[in-house]
């Protein structure tokens, strides 16, 4: 928040030679040009490792993984507020980013349908 907050303030400044704000210098530019400006996206592209928990780990702390990719290596996109993670290029989950430690984000949606199977194999008992 402090990022963007500072960001938005130094954008607003006047420049000294076209005396406009650096947001319509923006507005401007992207007018002229032709292919679209994309904002700005602070992330990193990392590698973790899908463990038996269907979760993956980063900064120690959790985050759930749809299930059926246990071991798998898969690619994780760390923003600032999000984390996307990627299988062979296809988004399979999103999370909102942790900042403590030993968190876990867990999304029960990527648990259902082991805990149907679970249902359907369980052994009757009969008392």
């Amino acid at each position: 928040m402090h990022l963007e907050s500072t960001l938005e303030k130094l954008n607003k400044r006047i420049y000294h030679e076209h005396k406009v704000s650096h947001h319509e210098l923006l507005k401007q530019e992207a007018a002229h040009s032709k292919p679209a400006i994309s904002s700005f996206n602070p992330s990193d592209m990392i590698e973790v490792r899908v463990n038996k928990y269907s979760t993956i780990v980063f900064k120690q702390n959790h985050y759930s993984v749809p299930e059926g990719h246990v071991g798998k290596y898969i690619k994780a996109k760390v923003g600032a507020k999000k984390i996307k993670l990627f299988v062979e290029g296809e988004l399979i989950a999103v999370h909102e980013r942790c900042w403590g430690l030993h968190q876990w984000n867990m999304d029960i949606n990527h648990y259902l349908k082991h805990s149907k199977e679970k249902k359907v194999l369980s052994p009757k008992v009969n008392v």
